[in-house]
């Protein structure tokens, strides 16, 4: 992962396709990826996962269009995204991010919107 820059490869490639690349993702002003998550465990969608930027932002990306459905921005005070993971909680699916200031963001990944911001001490 270098600055900004996210490379897709398929696990599945044919034998004219050695490499396997389905796509690059480039947010080169956000700074490098720092953290990746899957959706596959909770949500059971393997074709989407979120990605968090240096500078805080956190995408959620579908496969399948090759877009970003969705991009929060933590904001620059909360400090670097540290940890990231979904949940089904309530029937409901979930999006948490961590940071390096400690706090934790809470997001309702259906209906695209930030639930709750918890600040750790």
């Amino acid at each position: 992962m270098d600055e900004g820059i996210l490379d897709i490869y398929s696990p599945y490639a044919s034998k004219n396709d050695t490499i396997g690349l389905l796509h690059r993702i480039i947010h080169e002003e956000e700074g490098c990826v720092v953290k990746t998550c899957d959706f596959k465990s909770d949500f059971n969608k393997d074709n989407v996962f979120a990605y968090a930027t240096q500078r805080g932002f956190v995408h959620i990306h579908d496969l399948r269009v090759k877009l970003d459905v969705d991009t929060y921005n933590l904001g620059s005070k909360f400090g670097m995204p540290s940890a990231m993971t979904t949940a089904n909680i309530n029937g409901t699916n979930k999006l948490v991010v961590g940071t390096l200031g400690g706090y934790i963001h809470l997001y309702d990944v259906r209906y695209n919107i930030p639930m709750v911001i918890y600040e750790h001490s």
